[in-house]
């Protein structure tokens, strides 16, 4: 693992630390601790939303898992006992370890909302439901390519 962490650039660690603080901010207005119509927090919201996504589908500048899935598919169409290595992304591991530790931790905070008395219209708390929803279908389809393997 630490030899992955160190194939990480300086950016993605950076871009990884502030979408961890961005989602402690949103978690904690999600729980009504910090305003919520706040211009502050919409600009939290939206690093968070844009981070997730650049996780989910980028963390890495060499190749995506689409464009590994489609090599990977060729290679075995030339040779049919070709190894399937789509799982073996430098940087998959740690996508799945902080979006997996990301919706755990959502999950927590739901089930906590659940019996708290916080607003579900609260646009954190709807944020967070989103990117559940993201993480979940984003471990899903890894699960898959693990599957194939």
């Amino acid at each position: 693992m630490s030899k992955k962490l160190k194939q990480i650039g300086a950016d993605s660690k950076f871009l990884i630390v502030i979408f961890v603080l961005c989602f402690i901010g949103v978690s904690i207005s999600a729980i009504g601790l910090l305003p919520d119509n706040n211009e502050n927090m919409d600009i939290i919201r939206t690093i968070f939303s844009a981070l997730l996504g650049y996780i989910v589908v980028n963390i890495t500048n060499s190749n995506s898992s689409t464009m590994l899935i489609q090599r990977t598919m060729a290679e075995q169409e030339e040779d049919p006992k070709a190894k399937n290595d789509n799982t073996d992304e430098p940087m998959l591991k740690i996508r799945v370890l902080i979006i997996g530790f990301m919706v755990m931790l959502i999950t927590v905070l739901l089930i906590i909302c659940t019996f708290g008395d916080v607003d579900q219209s609260n646009d954190s708390l709807i944020l967070l439901k989103n990117s559940a929803f993201t993480g979940v279908g984003f471990l899903i389809s890894t699960s898959q390519m693990k599957a194939k393997k």
